[in-house]
């Protein structure tokens, strides 16, 4: 009788324990799921509607502000980061007419940042200098589409651009107040070769001068991977603060009979701007603007 009465409770809560997993599997919720294909369809409709807008600035006389940038004199920076960072992040690019179809196409597909909820972004000085065709426009991965409308900031020298578009209420990021170890561990979010949204993960391998032709200013390697379509990408610590932005990567190759290309790839080098150079640009422009007030 015993064996019979505990056979029958345990048969019980092993029912209920399955129950209770059903029922909590069904409810969980699923992790965000990026359409690489629904967001590019996206990105060129809306933007090829801009485009056709001529009340927009067209993609020449946003690059003209890379020159002469209009200036802001204090930019209301966010304390802290949201838990994701994925509604801070946005795909930037252009869109062009092929002139033997009746669509427009993207071109050119980078990265960029909210550093201000009222439209205020940050990406590379690069990315936008390189972009052809008709219009400058970026997308959120929820589907929003917005015209770029003006440069407020341009450090060509650090390789940083700071731009306004038509929107308000976005979710920034904030920057860290001190600069990342060597060591620390770091993460990138960005659109290498249009595998949009995708982190990586890494660690801060050093800080250096620029190796290339031009100024000297003062970089930051890391070790996470990224790729074509990732500049102007942030680099976030682990409270999503941001301490860089992708720039550029560099391949190097043991050296063999000729060229150094023609030998072995041993590592890949890559180079970001360090969150300070950004912050310093912001803090030069502020004290700028003030003393051309008093």
């Amino acid at each position: 009788l015993w064996f019979s009465v505990y056979f029958s409770l345990v048969n019980c809560r092993n029912l209920l324990g399955f129950g209770c997993y059903l029922l909590l599997g069904s409810a969980a919720a699923k992790p965000p799921i990026i359409d690489d294909f629904q967001i590019i369809r996206n990105f060129q409709s809306k933007s090829g509607e801009f485009a056709e807008n001529e009340s927009y600035p067209s993609l020449q006389t946003v690059q003209d502000g890379l020159k002469d940038p209009l200036g802001v004199p204090e930019i209301s920076l966010v304390e802290s980061s949201p838990s994701s960072s994925l509604d801070s992040v946005f795909v930037v690019g252009s869109v062009y007419d092929c002139g033997k179809c009746d669509k427009w196409h993207p071109r050119g597909l980078a990265t960029a940042w909210v550093l201000a909820s009222d439209g205020i972004l940050c990406t590379n000085y690069h990315v936008l200098a390189n972009f052809k065709g008709e219009i400058i426009t970026v997308a959120s991965r929820k589907g929003e589409v917005y015209p770029v409308t003006e440069i407020l900031l341009a450090d060509k020298a650090n390789d940083v651009a700071v731009f306004r578009v038509e929107a308000t209420g976005l979710t920034p990021l904030a920057m860290a107040k001190k600069a990342a170890a060597v060591g620390e561990k770091v993460s990138c979010l960005s659109h290498p070769k249009q595998r949009f949204f995708h982190h990586s993960f890494g660690e801060v391998s050093r800080y250096h001068m620029r190796r290339s032709r031009g100024p000297r200013v003062a970089q930051m390697s890391i070790t996470a991977d990224y790729a074509q379509g990732s500049s102007g990408g942030p680099i976030l610590n682990q409270k999503n603060e941001v301490v860089g932005m992708v720039v550029s990567t560099s391949s190097l190759y043991t050296e063999e009979k000729g060229t150094e290309k023609d030998g072995k790839l041993q590592m890949v080098v890559k180079s970001c701007v360090p969150a300070f150079a950004i912050q310093e640009l912001l803090a030069k422009e502020s004290k700028d603007e003030s003393a051309s007030l008093r």
